[in-house]
């Protein structure tokens, strides 16, 4: 038997076998494992709109001043109004492939100093959520104090009335909406209606008078 007649057609089978084996080799090196989306960034549509634009209050330079249940009086300034963009973060994080996306979405932030220590660094932010992941509904826009839930800023201000909003003393009334912890009252308008610490004080805007 001529061993050329045995040896090429074992050749050219192994030649095909190292072939077909790159080639699903080749496949399995290209096949969508989510890597390719390695820190993509999007800016969604979640912007505020017109309402919610209207909503949004301008209390830079503002100065409130208040008094305790102990007798002092404080200031609250707002030194600082900020407009900007805050990621959501999606993605994966395992051995073979690890990518995040980054879903922008708007917010405000207000900054306020005061000369009283335990008033002083206060914050308060308006942000409209990321529409990532959210398919039926539409993005809200949400007002955040410290201690605070978020609460839909489309009802606060709204006609029920609060069992801590204030009256003015020309009779006036704003409305203010007390949080889950009843640490803050909030009026969109003016800001800070009232201002429940850790330690028990109370401040009130002065010559205000409660609703109730």
């Amino acid at each position: 038997m001529n061993p050329k007649l045995f040896f090429n057609p074992f050749q050219r089978s192994l030649k095909f076998l190292l072939l077909l084996s790159l080639f699903f080799g080749i496949s399995n090196c290209k096949r969508d494992d989510g890597c390719n989306k390695e820190y993509e960034t999007y800016f969604d549509s979640s912007f505020f709109d017109s309402s919610e634009l209207a909503l949004i209050p301008d209390w830079a330079g503002d100065s409130l001043f208040y008094y305790s249940n102990e007798g002092d009086t404080a200031y609250l300034h707002c030194y600082s109004r900020y407009y900007g963009f805050r990621p959501d973060v999606a993605g994966s994080k395992n051995v073979t492939c690890e990518y995040y996306e980054y879903y922008h979405y708007p917010f405000y932030s207000f900054h306020f100093e005061s000369n009283v220590p335990e008033l002083d660094v206060m914050q308060i932010e308006i942000y409209k959520e990321s529409l990532m992941n959210r398919s039926k509904e539409l993005a809200k826009s949400y007002l955040v104090a410290k201690n605070m839930v978020d609460f839909p800023l489309e009802l606060l201000g709204s006609d029920s009335l609060a069992n801590d909003s204030i009256i003015l003393e020309d009779g006036s009334l704003e409305k203010g909406f007390l949080s889950a912890t009843s640490s803050y009252s909030l009026n969109l308008r003016i800001g800070f209606l009232r201002i429940k610490r850790l330690n028990g004080k109370k401040w009130t805007l002065y010559r205000y008078t409660l609703a109730n």
